[in-house]
């Protein structure tokens, strides 16, 4: 989220007691927040695997289209690919098959994958905290971008 007070943008993760939750409890926790505070914009980062391919590593958007910022989500989603490389999977999808993470909330949400940890070279990017900070901190810049 973006702190008007400091004009820097904080994240936070889902983590209690050394628990990380699930997509689905993430999105659950995430609506049931926003009934007590505004929320400006969900975002869920994830890591993808495909164990049978491990030459697969590409960065992958998600988004619902029925949300009401579909048009927001896209236009964030292909700034950030062609920052990132360009050859990013965007998705928008259905409401049968969004990610509850996408789907539930009156407010703009899309899920991220960072990676394919199947993938060596893609799991020493997403082992490394200095690439997560710049990865995060471009997708933090892209939606500054976006919701100006």
């Amino acid at each position: 989220f973006h702190d008007d007070r400091t004009g820097r943008v904080c994240a936070q993760d889902l983590v209690v007691e050394d628990t990380v939750f699930s997509a689905y409890e993430r999105g659950v926790y995430v609506l049931a927040l926003s009934k007590e505070i505004p929320i400006d914009m969900f975002v869920s980062l994830h890591v993808n695997s495909f164990p049978t391919d491990p030459t697969v590593d590409r960065y992958e958007l998600y988004y619902y289209e029925g949300n009401p910022y579909s048009a927001l989500l896209n236009r964030l989603c292909v700034a950030f690919s062609k920052r990132l490389d360009n050859k990013t999977k965007i998705a928008p999808l259905d409401y049968e098959n969004a990610y509850s993470v996408t789907k539930y909330g009156d407010y703009p949400s899309f899920l991220v994958e960072t990676g394919f940890a199947s993938n060596e070279s893609a799991a020493q990017k997403l082992n490394s905290p200095a690439w997560r900070a710049e990865f995060c901190k471009a997708l933090a810049e892209e939606i500054i971008k976006a919701v100006k």
